[in-house]
């Protein structure tokens, strides 16, 4: 399909280029697929790119040589790619570990587990789709980040647009409302994902400042007995000071033509929760309980303060913790 150079203005892509604003970005995407570039390209509401190549066969050039030059190019800093065939595994392997000494993120999408994707592509690209497993373990062996499938590829890209890197892996998640706490629970029990419970001297100090909580406190209804916007700045202060917790997402959707939301009262949570992620050394998120539904007007008013939205909750909480353990490992 071709490639598309955003700082550079060039584009040798089959697609006619008609409108570059808000393209350029800090994410490098090597595909040898050129539907999954498209995909990426048509939503660039959280992210940007530094380069987008479509290396389809790769009758010439190979994977590995535009990882080697994404690893040193200084406007990216994510790299992300789709994969059908490692050819050349040593460069391939060289690349990923240049990648990790230069601090910079590999998420990976693998196809090929299944027999039938193994016959699959060989008719399409005519490569190899090699031991999915012996793969797997390469990209692991080289801190690399290996998705599942394209939702959770862009979740984790977007969860990498922090300016702060989390210093472990205990979230603390505020919601508005007692269900969406229960439904979280049950997520990050399935997923391994770490929530641990508000200290008793912590409930008791929330509980005093906005009423009744249910649960253990985390995920935490800040809805208690007054208003969420005037709750909000408490519970965003309470996760912040708390030495068990090293994460803040607060659970909110965003949509485009909501007919319930007031876009006054968006704005002022964001806003609260943009002067709190300031004072704070620990990362805050936006997390939607879905992905893919979102507000660009909103989304474009948290990246201007560092802060990202992800979207879904298996997804979204699964690609913070993902950066988590990504940052574990480079400083381990």
């Amino acid at each position: 399909m071709g490639v598309l150079n955003p700082y550079h203005p060039s584009t040798s892509y089959l697609q006619e280029l008609r409108d570059a604003t808000g393209l350029a970005g800090n994410i490098g995407i090597v595909s040898q697929i050129g539907a999954v570039c498209v995909s990426l390209l048509t939503d660039i509401r959280r992210f940007g790119f530094s380069l987008v190549v479509s290396s389809g066969n790769e009758a010439v050039l190979i994977a590995a040589d535009f990882l080697e030059y994404l690893v040193n190019d200084p406007q990216t800093a994510i790299i992300g790619a789709f994969v059908e065939t490692v050819r050349q595994p040593e460069r391939f392997a060289a690349a990923l570990d240049r990648a990790a000494a230069f601090g910079k993120p590999m998420v990976a999408l693998k196809v090929g587990r299944a027999l039938r994707t193994r016959r699959a592509v060989v008719t399409h690209t005519g490569g190899d789709a090699g031991d999915s497993m012996a793969i797997s373990e390469l990209l692991r062996s080289y801190n690399a980040i290996e998705v599942a499938d394209l939702v959770e590829l862009t979740e984790v890209l977007a969860a990498f647009q922090h300016w702060k890197p989390p210093g472990g892996r205990r979230f603390g998640v505020i919601t508005s409302s007692g269900g969406l706490a229960e439904l979280i629970l049950d997520v990050a029990a399935t997923a391994g994902l770490q929530l641990p419970p508000l200290s008793p001297q912590s409930r008791a100090a929330i509980e005093n400042q906005i009423g009744f909580i249910s649960g253990d406190g985390n995920p935490l209804d800040a809805w208690g007995s007054g208003t969420f916007a005037a709750n909000l700045p408490c519970a965003l202060a309470l996760f912040d000071a708390s030495p068990d917790h090293d994460i803040i997402a607060l659970c909110r959707d965003g949509c485009d033509r909501q007919p319930f939301d007031q876009p006054d009262l968006a704005r002022a949570y964001y806003d609260q929760l943009a002067a709190a992620a300031a004072r704070s050394a620990k990362p805050h998120f936006v997390l939607h309980t879905r992905p893919g539904v979102m507000d660009s007007t909103q989304i474009g008013h948290l990246r201007a303060h560092g802060i990202p939205v992800v979207g879904g909750l298996r997804e979204g909480l699964g690609a913070i913790d993902h950066l988590a353990r990504w940052a574990k490992s480079q400083n381990s």
